[in-house]
């Protein structure tokens, strides 16, 4: 039988909801609190039991008239922070219109929101738990890290398969400081092997890549690059942000910046991600 969890019940109206000690999920997304719920893309999706409603497993929030206790039956999709929460309690927020009934079993899909001695998330979307839902939940999960890999390659204005000959260190402007957050920046050499977007009118021989050395906790995600890797990189964004913070971080036209996750993926996975792509 599973442990009851712990259960907090509402405070008088004025009391805080947010205790000094609440912390965001480590490694989770906050909610887009400006997004409306259906246009966000849930963190934590999972199948659990209802516990309780009116009820919390944190001691921080107070106001429980829309807040349910549930038990994680099966873990659906996480992130790293998550993944380990099958057969614990957690509480979700549940939002306008979203109607559960104790004992009940549902998929919640939802985005982190608080944790301290338990975690709580705040539910966007909530199904029975029947079959059919279940099996299109578990397709539409597997389907996403494609679905991430078709979107990148939307927005690049190159993407090739390649390897590196050479990297080097990108010498400091002359009185720049060094900051806390230093990203140590290095350039590498991609020979092109393979176009599989961009470059029509004339293909490249090579590239130059500009990436983040540091191992810091702000470029620790970033794609780190050695002499004979190769991969497939998605280089250039449509995306103005991505304009931007190239003017900001001075990179020179001749290069293209990359320092997020998705613009690289290895050689073991070059097959899969070409073959999404081409």
């Amino acid at each position: 039988m599973a442990k009851k969890p712990p259960t907090r019940k509402a405070s008088p109206a004025g009391s805080p909801s947010k205790a000094k000690g609440t912390r965001k999920l480590p490694g989770v997304p906050p909610p887009e609190v400006d997004s409306p719920p259906q246009t966000q893309e849930a963190q934590f999706i999972f199948r659990g039991t209802v516990v309780q409603r009116g009820a919390a497993t944190l001691a921080q929030i107070t106001d429980t008239e829309n807040t349910i206790v549930v038990l994680v039956e099966e873990v659906l999709h996480a992130p790293d922070a998550l993944k380990d929460f099958q057969g614990q309690h957690v509480t979700v927020k549940m939002g306008a219109g979203q109607e559960v009934e104790d004992g009940g079993k549902y998929i919640f899909e939802t985005v982190g929101w608080m944790f301290g001695e338990s975690v709580a998330v705040i539910c966007l979307r909530v199904l029975p738990a029947d079959g059919v839902a279940e099996e299109r939940m578990r397709a539409m999960v597997t389907a996403r890290p494609s679905d991430k890999v078709r979107a990148r390659a939307e927005r690049a204005d190159l993407v090739i398969a390649g390897q590196v000959t050479q990297v080097r260190e990108v010498p400091r402007e002359p009185g720049a400081p060094i900051t806390e957050h230093d990203p140590e920046w290095q350039e590498a050499t991609v020979r092109v092997a393979h176009v599989a977007r961009g470059g029509k009118k004339s293909a490249p021989e090579e590239v130059k890549v500009r990436f983040a050395a540091s191992r810091d906790v702000k470029w620790a995600k970033a794609p780190k690059f050695g002499v004979g890797q190769e991969g497939v990189w998605m280089l250039g964004d449509k995306a103005p942000e991505h304009k931007e913070m190239r003017a900001a971080l001075a990179v020179p036209k001749t290069d293209y910046l990359v320092i997020d996750p998705e613009d690289f993926h290895p050689k073991e996975e070059m097959h899969r991600v070409l073959a999404k792509i081409e």
